[in-house]
């Protein structure tokens, strides 16, 4: 099955391991993943001896339920049981159209959006690759942290971030994606990529580094790099544990720091 064109852009090929019903269980935003910290929605899938069910929550509570009725690889049709705003029996296909993004099209009308998946304010997508790997020096981890997020390395995913990730960053950032999922909000300070803070997974550009030693087990990397328009200055603060350097916290032009926002303080 082909992957549509969306929003102008033919994007990558399709290819999954799982069939796409069993991936998108998690948050999800229309149109652009800005949407993520304005109108998410959360997508469940429910099994049924009757065939799968799914819900599509929003921010508000409002939620639709829908019907599986076909169920293939790349993608599956659902029909409308109950929705604040579509009528029931309204016929919907959902294909793959490229990593963390669905096309969505109305049967009777015709009509298409995109659905993109937050990654980092909902379940974390399933991962391809372990843990990441562990760093002796503060610059190379620092420098892996921005070369990698986003591209293989998903920060919220507990697997992934043990390595490189001190135990007060971990617990941080578990309990504000508690926290989002039993307020149904986007979580405090992970909204977006935050090793680079950006909302639109940019790669970082003219990346710059500086490393100052504070302690005996702690650093300070100074990072100045471009992502998605914008200039960043960043202090990204490390400490060694049993001669492994983890990030601890990081504080963006001397305002806040990641630790302050996880806690949803300014």
């Amino acid at each position: 099955m082909r992957c549509l064109l969306t929003l102008a852009l033919l994007l990558p090929a399709c290819a999954h391991a799982d069939p796409l019903l069993d991936t998108v269980a998690g948050t999800w935003a229309i149109g652009s993943t800005s949407n993520c910290a304005r109108n998410p929605y959360e997508w469940t899938v429910l099994p049924s001896k009757l065939g799968a069910r799914l819900t599509f929550r929003d921010r508000a509570g409002q939620t639709n339920t829908e019907q599986v009725d076909t169920d293939g690889q790349d993608g599956f049709t659902t029909t409308i049981l109950s929705s604040p705003d579509v009528p029931a029996g309204t016929r919907w296909a959902y294909e793959a159209a490229g990593h963390g993004v669905v096309a969505v099209r109305n049967f009777g009308t015709g009509r298409q959006i995109t659905l993109l998946r937050c990654a980092l304010t909902g379940a974390v997508p399933k991962r391809t690759a372990g843990p990441a790997p562990t760093f002796a020096e503060p610059l190379a981890l620092v420098a892996w942290l921005i070369g990698h997020s986003g591209r293989g390395f998903v920060a919220v995913d507990e697997v992934a971030n043990e390595t490189v990730f001190s135990p007060g960053l971990r617990a941080a950032l578990r309990a504000s994606l508690l926290r989002s999922r039993q307020r149904n909000e986007p979580p405090c300070g992970a909204n977006g990529d935050i090793i680079l803070d950006t909302q639109d997974g940019g790669t970082a550009q003219n990346l710059r580094l500086s490393v100052q030693p504070t302690a005996a087990d702690r650093a300070t990397v100074s990072a100045s790099y471009d992502v998605d328009g914008f200039h960043r200055d960043r202090r990204y603060f490390a400490i060694n544990l049993d001669r492994v350097w983890k990030l601890e916290n990081i504080i963006e032009a001397n305002v806040t720091s990641l630790r302050r926002s996880l806690d949803c303080r300014p």
